[in-house]
């Protein structure tokens, strides 16, 4: 039935449709939709936006940068209460770049153990992202938390050793 709506929709009725993962649209909805790229709001336009809130500087930054010009992302963590989780997290990956084999091994049996360990491999790649520019030196990391995330929503996929394979694949990176 969504089908026969799409091709032949009612005159009042516009459908926005909303994927991270286009390419993984069924070809016979693709093909009845008109493409509009969203793109994500610079990190300066977004840390003015979370001015409007009641968090400090280092707070409305580190938001900025994991919600990789997301605003509603942004505003979704500041408002949950997941700001400190994000910052730990955020340290974490920290701590294992600058750390040998035991602190990553460790990080990675961590984060693999916590249910929301796509959201913190989301979170990481967008802070990485947003350092890319003043630390090109994180490219490799970019690289690894691209495979690393789409393992994590993989429900198939071993997160522990997912984890693990991407602490040891960026060894030296700091």
């Amino acid at each position: 039935t969504l089908l026969k709506v799409l091709e032949e929709p009612p005159a009042y009725a516009y459908f926005i449709l909303v994927s991270s993962r286009p390419h993984d649209v069924l070809l016979t909805i693709a093909s009845r939709c008109e493409r509009i790229e969203f793109r994500a709001l610079p990190d300066a336009i977004l840390t003015e936006l979370l001015g409007k809130r009641t968090l400090d500087a280092a707070d409305r930054v580190l938001l900025a940068a994991v919600a990789g010009g997301r605003p509603g992302l942004a505003l979704h963590l500041a408002d949950s209460g997941r700001l400190a989780d994000v910052a730990e997290q955020i340290g974490v990956l920290e701590r294992a770049l600058k750390g040998g084999l035991t602190e990553r091994l460790l990080a990675a049996r961590d984060v693999a153990a916590r249910e929301d360990a796509p959201d913190v491999a989301d979170w990481w790649l967008s802070w990485v992202h947003s350092r890319l520019p003043e630390h090109p030196r994180l490219a490799p990391v970019a690289g690894g938390l691209l495979e690393l995330r789409d393992a994590l929503h993989n429900s198939s996929v071993n997160r522990r050793l997912a984890v693990e394979r991407f602490f040891l694949g960026i060894a030296g990176q700091k």
